[in-house]
């Protein structure tokens, strides 16, 4: 997934005015949503919240991992309150990312 920022012109300005979400880029086609939830799910439930109610830890997870990029105290204390991770990543792989982020 990737967050289109406003004035980004990576994207068509057509596309930037309605849409902060790339989830899947096709051969000839960009869409907002994911595969397993729509953009509003993706970004209200996760990301702007931070909270997460309706996924699992698993998700959780890959979504700290990212904060961790601009924020790794917060990620951090939110990655040691999961209570389980999805399947290919644990608390090591998490850890991993935090710390080898550099500064």
């Amino acid at each position: 997934m990737v967050h289109v920022k406003e004035g980004d012109n990576l994207y068509g300005e057509e596309f930037t005015r309605e849409n902060r979400v790339v989830g899947v880029l096709w051969a000839n086609k960009r869409d907002s949503g994911l595969w397993f939830a729509s953009p509003t799910a993706c970004e209200l439930d996760i990301a702007s919240t931070g909270k997460g109610e309706s996924v699992g830890d698993g998700w959780k997870g890959f979504v700290y991992a990212l904060e961790a990029i601009y924020d790794s105290e917060s990620a951090l204390k939110k990655i040691r309150n999961l209570s389980g991770h999805d399947n290919g990543n644990s608390l090591t792989n998490l850890l991993w990312w935090v710390y080898s982020r550099g500064d």
